[in-house]
């Protein structure tokens, strides 16, 4: 998480530096690249030590660059109605579903943890090779091309729509929304009036995360059943009461925004609330 942690920062000083277009082509690109050299390495036989510090490099390589692109994909969903920031927290929860989906059909068939991994990594390298052509070909798209074309063109028209984060902390002095993704956004703008405008969710996450990560799944794959018994159940427990239940919560949780967001994004009841539920 401490690569994750430190590029998630970076983004904030390096969009208005690197054009948004080579950050998620390039990111996507490396981490493509990672995963196919991952599933060749599946089937060579390496002594532990080497095998160790290559996966670290890996690590730290997927979730530098995966930090970047999230961070990425986010500032592109800004210039977007809000409705469209939903589907990308849904995908985030959906991926982990799937993943642990995937653990339990492997199980089910009975495959060589050898074939298992190897087929987890090429359904990666497809998944995401789907992705850069998509975002290849994004910017064809007439509805794309209507925000990016108006994104600034109208000051204050879709206040709601580009998130809210950068507005004036008075009324009296409101200026111009900007966007995330503008490469061309103003000198005055900076993160720590971003933080000022959005520490009551910035906090509820910080709750969120020091419960989830802290426990799942160090603490929740210690956990064993009590009815067992030596049979079928025990093999499919951790898979299905740990990771599968986890991500499926994790997904419906992300997906219910949708419909319904209480209490308010600004509502000193949201970390409490938060915290105790996790």
């Amino acid at each position: 998480m401490v690569p994750l942690l430190i590029f998630t920062c970076l983004n904030s000083f390096i969009h208005q530096r690197i054009p948004q277009k080579l950050r998620v082509s390039g990111s996507l690109t490396v981490i493509l690249v990672v995963f196919l050299l991952t599933a060749i390495l599946v089937k060579v036989d390496m002594a532990p030590l080497p095998f160790f510090t290559l996966t670290m490099i890996k690590i730290i390589c997927i979730n530098s660059f995966g930090a970047i692109l999230q961070s990425s994909l986010f500032g592109l969903a800004g210039i977007l109605p809000a409705s469209y920031t939903t589907p990308i927290m849904s995908g985030q929860g959906l991926a982990g579903t799937f993943a642990a989906f995937s653990m339990i059909c492997a199980l089910a068939s009975g495959s060589a943890l050898q074939d298992s991994a190897f087929g987890y990594f090429i359904t990666a390298c497809v998944v995401i090779l789907l992705a850069i052509m998509s975002y290849l070909a994004l910017p064809r798209m007439e509805f794309f091309q209507f925000y990016t074309e108006s994104n600034g063109a109208r000051p204050s028209a879709d206040e709601e729509n580009k998130m809210d984060l950068l507005k004036k902390e008075s009324a009296a002095e409101k200026r111009p929304v900007v966007s995330l993704t503008d490469e061309e956004a103003s000198a005055s703008v900076s993160v720590f009036n971003i933080f000022k405008q959005i520490w009551v969710m910035a906090l509820s996450v910080c709750f969120i995360f020091t419960v989830t990560i802290g426990t799942f799944p160090a603490v929740t794959v210690e956990v064993k059943s009590t009815v067992a018994d030596g049979g079928a159940w025990e093999t499919y427990f951790i898979p299905v009461s740990c990771f599968l239940l986890f991500n499926v919560m994790d997904w419906a949780g992300r997906s219910l925004t949708a419909v319904c967001m209480w209490p308010g994004k600004d509502s000193i009841l949201l970390p409490v609330l938060e915290g105790t539920t996790a």
